[in-house]
């Protein structure tokens, strides 16, 4: 298998390879032992990684996402290190966790706006143990619809 993939990456046509975390919680999440660390040191440990790209899916919130997203650019920009930041949330329905990836224009007020539109309130950002009383497929509709534009992504299977 991994010379299949080194053919693959050798042969590129203009194309290439990116590592990519789509899953991945921020301080936002009350789960998670981040400590103090502010953006750019979050964004710094997977640059160091050499990961390019991560959606921020913190759990029944995207409050974090616009700091986030602002640090990728201002690291862009002055540091010349590659990492852009996808906008999400982790939710859960049923016992089913799902991430919703949102486009990247996507601003953490939306995200709150999409969390009320399946019932989780402010409050519940960063818990990870609510779940919404949307049956499944009235959140993937919600996430599905023009409004969002969302994908969603079953997580923890």
């Amino acid at each position: 298998m991994s010379e299949e993939l080194a053919d693959i990456k050798n042969v590129h046509n203009g194309n290439r390879f990116y590592k990519v975390d789509l899953h991945v919680h921020s301080p936002g999440s009350k789960d998670t032992n981040w400590g103090d660390i502010n953006a750019f040191q979050f964004l710094e440990l997977f640059v160091d990684k050499g990961i390019h790209l991560i959606a921020v899916t913190d759990h029944n919130s995207g409050q974090r996402v616009d700091t986030l997203k602002k640090a990728a650019r201002t690291l862009r920009k002055n540091n010349k290190r590659d990492i852009h930041v996808i906008p999400g949330a982790e939710i859960s329905v049923s016992g089913i966790h799902l991430v919703i990836l949102f486009p990247d224009d996507t601003a953490s007020d939306k995200i709150q706006h999409f969390l009320s539109r399946i019932n989780i309130e402010p409050a519940e950002a960063g818990a990870p143990g609510i779940i919404t009383t949307q049956s499944l497929a009235d959140v993937c509709c919600i996430a599905h619809s023009p409004e969002f534009n969302g994908i969603v992504v079953g997580v923890h299977c």
